[in-house]
């Protein structure tokens, strides 16, 4: 049997390569959601209590911490108790962000 494999294809369409990525959200910890982390070297991973990037392990208040200006937290237990969900502010443009698992990267020009 072999070994699944990662496929990058979907960020490589958009132009993104996975070291680009500085930030990886998780909405909680079952393996589909989290199988994939280690493709994004270069980013903090954030959950609904913490932020790590390599061995740093930055606690945060979960409800309503800013992952950026214009993307807050909100702790949302349901499917599990450690759910939690990422709210982009889109500045009343449709909103491009539809997962479980979110890579951000910055924005060309600032």
């Amino acid at each position: 049997m072999s070994e699944p494999r990662a496929d990058p294809g979907p960020l490589e369409r958009l132009g993104i390569s996975a070291d680009e990525v500085t930030h990886v959200f998780v909405s909680h910890h079952h393996l589909d959601h989290t199988v994939n982390i280690a493709l994004f070297r270069n980013a903090e991973i954030v959950d609904f209590r913490s932020a790590r990037r390599d061995d740093q392990v930055n606690p945060h208040q979960g409800e309503g911490f800013k992952l950026a200006p214009n993307t807050t937290i909100w702790v949302t237990p349901g499917h599990t108790p450690q759910d939690a969900s990422l709210v982009v502010d889109t500045a009343g443009r449709p909103p491009g962000l539809h997962s479980s698992v979110v890579a951000l990267r910055p924005h060309a020009g600032g």
